[in-house]
């Protein structure tokens, strides 16, 4: 079988059998079209990194494919009766309850930095919920006193509402730590405040 391969330089054609080391032909074309030269103890490390570079962005191309593949629901509420029930109600997971709005540049500045939170807990129990203010949902965050949008409420099983946060894109961070807080069971409390209640 018979490999042609043609310099752009030098117009010259280097013809080989299969037989012929492809690699050491590849190097000696690319030394005389044009390109830096590269010693011979260097095409080691040189196919290495082209490998390595080549692997490591069609790795990140997958991971981002397969975040999206696998991107969880949000549940979205329009009612009160629905935050009772898929919210208020809710015995076993951490809740996570997004205010915003379709008009709201904060919020839509920050969604983009919501959403890899929602991916990065994808697999932890925690369930994410969105209200999104329309004439339905007003009622209801007026009820539940929201002062500004985007907002947050986390519900902890067993407790109820235990944070109310801002969720604008300087915010995203801080709600981050706390709400990694309370998935993991971190308590930041001062140890005598942790032993208040404690029988002797």
């Amino acid at each position: 079988m018979l490999f042609v391969l043609l310099s752009s330089t030098t117009h010259s054609v280097i013809s080989f059998q299969s037989k012929q080391n492809p690699r050491r032909l590849f190097f000696t074309s690319l030394r005389g079209s044009g390109f830096p030269t590269i010693e011979e103890q260097d095409e080691e490390q040189f196919l290495s990194n082209t490998t390595n570079n080549v692997r490591r962005k069609i790795q990140e191309k997958a991971k981002l494919i397969q975040s999206f593949i696998r991107r969880p629901e949000i549940i979205s509420i329009d009612s009160v009766q629905q935050y009772k029930h898929i919210v208020v109600d809710e015995t076993d997971k951490i809740v996570v309850v997004r205010f915003w709005a379709s008009w709201c540049k904060s919020c839509k500045a920050s969604e983009p930095h919501f959403m890899k939170l929602v991916l990065k807990y994808r697999e932890e129990d925690v369930k994410f919920v969105g209200v999104p203010l329309t004439q339905e949902t007003a009622l209801l965050q007026n009820a539940l006193s929201i002062p500004s949008i985007p907002y947050a409420h986390i519900y902890y099983p067993g407790c109820g509402l235990v944070e109310e946060l801002k969720l604008s894109k300087p915010h995203i961070e801080d709600f981050d730590t706390i709400l990694n807080s309370y998935i993991i069971g971190y308590c930041n409390l001062p140890e005598e405040f942790e032993s208040i209640g404690t029988f002797q």
